[in-house]
């Protein structure tokens, strides 16, 4: 009778745990979800009709970030300079 009630006992330890564990990461994901949903909905509401913001599986694993490139500003420079003159 004993060793029942410490199995019980030891049960209802480990179940307490389980819905411990499982309740903080409910908070965590229910949390996260709703960050998720405001920045979406600050997006749609703030961002440009025009602009296109590609899926995240279109963009290949491994690709490179976009980099700064000197020469394209130089070139927009010249193209600057050169309706000026007009």
């Amino acid at each position: 009778m004993e060793s029942d009630q410490r199995l019980v006992k030891e049960q209802l330890r480990n179940t307490e745990n389980t819905i411990a564990h499982l309740s903080d990461m409910v908070r965590k994901y229910r949390y996260r979800w709703l960050e998720e949903y405001h920045r979406a909905n600050n997006l749609e509401r703030h961002m440009p009709r025009d602009v296109h913001v590609p899926d995240l599986g279109q963009i290949a694993e491994g690709a490179s970030s976009p980099g700064f490139i000197p020469d394209f500003l130089e070139c927009d420079a010249a193209g600057e300079d050169s309706e000026q003159e007009q």
